[in-house]
């Protein structure tokens, strides 16, 4: 049996969907592992990874048409037209739909091939960021219809998982949290950024490093350190890609205390990560699936041995509180946040850092592979008993 992983990304920087599918394909579950993706200019339509995932890029003959919703209806039809047909003879007995606009092409993969159809959703999908009015509505009526033929949902966090349980009465939930490998025992010593910006070592370095774009609080972020230039050793890297770039790089030309760095890719982000000294995860709640997120980055600064500061959302609360990795704000609150960068200490923070290992070992990829595989597990053995 073969698994068939759908996004509609150009699987470009997948971390979560890769680390899932070479997990599936090392616990022998699968034969096999498909993606199919959407073509982007500069990369192959088709390629092996180094972990045997066979990637299809599909491009689209309807891409160069308008991006109003008659024309993007008509790209998603091509879209899943070809996937049906390409598929017919693959063995695809397993279906992974990363996102609510994929169930529908999931949903034919079970009906007509009898697929099992797993539902990996990396945030709640109906209540994301600029999501509103009609296109709510009906994203709310769409996920209501299918999420009844789904034999599995995956989702990313404690609080998005009952919010699905309670919504949709279901009992076919699962957490995975996107937490990365266990890669350090230890702080590994490192100081990329030091070199590459010509940044003294009693300088104390702060890192937001991910998506760079509204509700993450890039704006507040630069706020508060265009207050402190001037003021002290506190510096600030910013590092990713996204719609807020030229705005991160218009402060790195203004102010001395502000750095731009692009998004590198995953193999080496983690080098990156720990020649900081503090993480920046300040998620604004602009929509309730923000409220409920426990982001990437969170888990990052960790395997890095990095503290944070972070929102003090419900997901993040929880998880410093329970391991005292960092500090939390109020979201939005610049002069709180100015505050505790100026009042914690090097050695409060030195405090957390040490911290992280409790979280690491508890919370690493490894252990959330276990509870993934055992869900599949139960999955196929119930479908297989019912077969």
């Amino acid at each position: 049996m073969k698994n068939l992983h759908i996004s509609l990304t150009s699987f470009k920087n997948e971390s979560r969907l890769t680390r899932e599918a070479n997990s599936l394909l090392g616990s022998a579950l699968v034969q096999g592992i498909y993606v199919a993706a959407l073509w982007e200019e500069g990369l192959k339509e088709r390629e092996i990874t180094s972990g045997g995932i066979e990637v299809w890029r599909v491009r689209l003959a309807t891409r160069p048409l308008p991006k109003n919703i008659f024309f993007q209806i008509i790209k998603y039809l091509e879209f899943s037209l070809r996937l049906l047909v390409f598929y017919r003879n693959k063995d695809v007995g397993m279906v992974n739909c990363h996102s609510l606009g994929l169930l529908p092409l999931g949903w034919l993969f079970k009906k007509i091939y009898g697929s099992v159809l797993i539902y990996d959703a990396h945030e709640l999908e109906t209540e994301k960021n600029g999501l509103k009015g009609q296109r709510q509505k009906l994203a709310r009526k769409l996920e209501r219809f299918f999420i009844t033929s789904v034999d599995l949902v995956i989702v990313v966090g404690n609080a998005i998982a009952e919010e699905y349980r309670k919504t949709y009465s279901l009992g076919n939930v699962v957490t995975v949290m996107n937490c990365p490998k266990l890669l350090y025992k230890q702080r590994p010593a490192n100081n990329s950024f030091r070199k590459e910006f010509g940044i003294s070592d009693e300088k104390i370095i702060f890192l937001y490093q991910g998506v760079l774009s509204r509700g993450r609080g890039i704006e507040d972020i630069i706020e508060a350190f265009s207050a402190l230039q001037g003021k002290g050793d506190k510096v600030l890297v910013c590092m990713g890609y996204g719609s807020l770039e030229k705005t991160v790089e218009d402060a790195a030309s203004r102010y001395e205390n502000i750095y731009f760095h692009p998004a590198v890719p995953p193999d080496v982000l983690p080098e990156y990560t720990a020649s900081a000294d503090v993480g920046l995860c300040l998620i604004e709640p602009v929509c309730k699936s923000y409220e409920l997120c426990l982001p990437n980055k969170f888990f990052e600064y960790a395997m890095a041995g990095v503290p944070v500061i972070a929102s003090d959302l419900p997901e993040m609360r929880g998880m410093v509180q329970t391991y005292n990795n960092g500090v939390l704000v109020p979201p939005n609150d610049v002069e709180r946040l100015v505050q505790v960068i100026e009042q914690t200490t090097p050695e409060d923070f030195s405090k957390m850092a040490d911290n992280t290992r409790k979280l690491v070992e508890e919370l690493n990829w490894e252990t959330q592979e276990k509870i993934m595989v055992t869900a599949y597990q139960k999955l196929l053995a119930k479908k297989k008993y019912q077969n």
